[in-house]
């Protein structure tokens, strides 16, 4: 007996979890007599709260993808009642996770972050939890640096007045005043080894005539570029000519150029690759921004010219950046005179016109999509300077309204939450 007395309700304690109880129940007259047993009723305990948190995870990879996006993935735990990962993230060393550097949270054994800036070591924690909200210790920290804007280029030229100049990485195309009617030099691949390209300078014919090179001394200080990239230039009164030779006619190429002078005023150079509609660059003191020409097919001599001409009194040319494109999901054509893109992303058909655009870009679909898009716009700085998720109801075409972002290069992110595509929109003022 474990009860006597006139209350209908009892609590039994001191039990042992997960186990079953029986139960039977007699009544009392005032005179002793005790009534049959009741039916027998039966309950059984709950286990003991499981308070065992998950092993702590362990990384697979972490992969800088490009100047603002860090892509990381870890191994699945075994726990039976795992329920999800938190992703922590820093640029501090040493860094407390907690909620305001939690960047996801969830199933996923993959991550993407973006919006990051350009050259810049993140740190990075991950923490597993269960069902019952237990939550693992901390993983080790990793930490990868995001790629620089040099990073993101296959042949890097720079030219210069001085034969002597090694830059890491850089092909240094000395030019000595005045060039003797063409210069010519093999470009170097990303390991320093000589490739099957090679540039040429052009001065006295084909309307080219590149005076030389000057020396802007050592105070151009790029937030893109090594020390000396920008340090020397190529300049012309008129209209210079550059000529990228023994080129890959299978593969479309793309095409940044730095044009920078010391000085004061403005001196406004044109830029033309190819026959392509022209782009500007402000060049005094100019040594951030660039202009970027993309999906550039050679011609059949498997060249490509690249022309900077003046708009007022010179034009200048430092550095020429190159890609060689092996994206085989975007295809480039031509309509009134703009660059249409299209990707595929999810299975879904994109087209994103026009590039370059003076405020406003369009995106097509031909269908719904089945999650949303997140479109980004990321400045040479890696900065977010535009951010918009696009839903179905969106989708047909969209118009984004990019007016209010200053003239340059961006990075135009499209991505869901397994997928993204990366390219570059050029927004002329």
């Amino acid at each position: 007996m474990i009860y006597t007395g006139l209350s209908t309700v009892y609590t039994a304690t001191g039990l042992l979890p997960e186990t079953i109880y029986y139960y039977k129940l007699t009544a009392l007259d005032t005179a002793g007599n005790e009534s049959l047993p009741s039916i027998e009723g039966s309950a059984q305990t709950e286990a003991l709260p499981d308070l065992t948190p998950p092993s702590a995870p362990d990384w697979t990879s972490i992969i800088a993808l490009d100047t603002s996006s860090i892509e990381l993935s870890w191994e699945a735990n075994s726990e039976a009642d795992l329920a999800g990962y938190n992703l922590y993230s820093s640029t501090s060393s040493g860094f407390i996770p907690d909620s305001s550097n939690l960047i996801y949270s969830g199933p996923l054994t993959s991550f993407i972050q973006n919006g990051l800036q350009m050259n810049t070591m993140q740190y990075y924690i991950l923490k597993a939890f269960d069902e019952n909200g237990n939550i693992s210790a901390n993983s080790n920290e990793y930490s990868v640096r995001t790629k620089s804007f040099e990073e993101m280029y296959r042949y890097k030229i720079n030219l210069s007045m001085d034969p002597t100049l090694a830059l890491d990485g850089w092909t240094n195309f000395p030019i000595f005043n005045p060039i003797p009617g063409i210069v010519s030099t093999i470009i170097k691949d990303l390991d320093d080894s000589e490739s099957d390209l090679s540039i040429s300078a052009i001065h006295g014919f084909d309307g080219s005539t590149i005076l030389g090179v000057i020396d802007n001394g050592p105070n151009l200080v790029s937030d893109l570029f090594q020390d000396d990239v920008a340090r020397y230039c190529a300049y012309t009164s008129g209209g210079g000519k550059l000529l990228l030779s023994n080129l890959d006619p299978q593969k479309l190429y793309t095409i940044s150029i730095l044009g920078s002078r010391v000085g004061s005023g403005s001196r406004i150079t044109k830029y033309t690759i190819n026959g392509q509609s022209p782009q500007y660059l402000e060049c005094i003191n100019n040594s951030n921004h660039t202009v970027t020409f993309e999906a550039i097919a050679p011609n059949e001599n498997k060249e490509i010219a690249i022309e900077f001409e003046k708009t007022s009194s010179w034009a200048y040319l430092n550095v020429i950046l190159i890609n060689e494109s092996d994206n085989s999901s975007a295809r480039f054509t031509k309509m009134e005179e703009s660059e249409i893109e299209q990707i595929s992303l999810d299975d879904i058909d994109l087209r994103i016109y026009p590039n370059p655009t003076s405020g406003f870009l369009k995106i097509n679909s031909t269908r719904n999509i089945g999650a949303d898009l997140s479109v980004k716009l990321i400045d040479m700085n890696g900065k977010v300077s535009y951010n918009r998720n696009l839903v179905a109801s969106d989708l047909g075409v969209t118009e984004l309204d990019l007016s209010h972002l200053s003239a340059g290069v961006y990075q135009l992110v499209i991505s869901t939450s397994l997928e993204k595509t990366i390219s570059k929109i050029v927004i002329q003022k």
